[in-house]
């Protein structure tokens, strides 16, 4: 199956928003994928009149991508990543990529982070858990492919929030397929 699917973040202000494809409130974020990086074309969104965002997961593929695993939300960083299986059915295996997504926009990290998302090394991935280390205080993304290898990835700091940590009035952060 190669339908596109995508990745969506809402405000969650417990109405019904109805088919969200149709509502214009819904910021549609542009991603551009060339050999093993993708960018995010950085759409504003103004959560005061905005209900969220959202990106068709076909740029690094052309369809058939899938987010099959728990996505992470940590220090401003929403980390996805998705699953591309191998074109003919007779054959295991395929490509994954690994997004980073500023939380606030669907977009790119801002900075020097232009890259919203990089290709895997590896074959599929089967499964992501982040940690912090304890003397450097860097954020680490674990991420195990379909082989059993372990790749840590950095996970990049949000340029566009004032510290690499989320404070204020959240009252509600959960990532879940719907």
């Amino acid at each position: 199956n190669t339908d596109v699917q995508s990745v969506y973040g809402i405000k969650d202000t417990n109405t019904s928003y109805g088919n969200l494809r149709n509502n214009s409130k819904i910021v549609e974020q542009t991603i551009t994928g060339s050999g093993i990086k993708a960018t995010s074309g950085n759409v504003k969104v103004d959560f005061t009149k905005d209900i969220g965002w959202y990106f068709d997961l076909k740029a690094v593929s052309g369809g058939g991508e899938r987010v099959n695993i728990d996505s992470i939300f940590a220090a401003g960083v929403l980390s996805v990543i998705s699953n591309v299986p191998a074109t003919s059915l007779c054959t295991a295996g395929g490509t994954a990529w690994y997004y980073q997504i500023d939380y606030l926009s669907g977009g790119d990290l801002g900075g020097t982070n232009q890259n919203i998302a990089e290709k895997l090394v590896g074959g599929l991935a089967v499964g992501q858990v982040i940690i912090k280390l304890g003397e450097t205080g860097a954020i680490k993304n674990l991420i195990t492919d379909a082989t059993g290898k372990v790749t840590p990835n950095v996970v990049k700091k949000n340029a566009n929030i004032k510290s690499n940590t989320v404070g204020g009035d959240v009252k509600r952060v959960g990532w879940r397929e719907i």
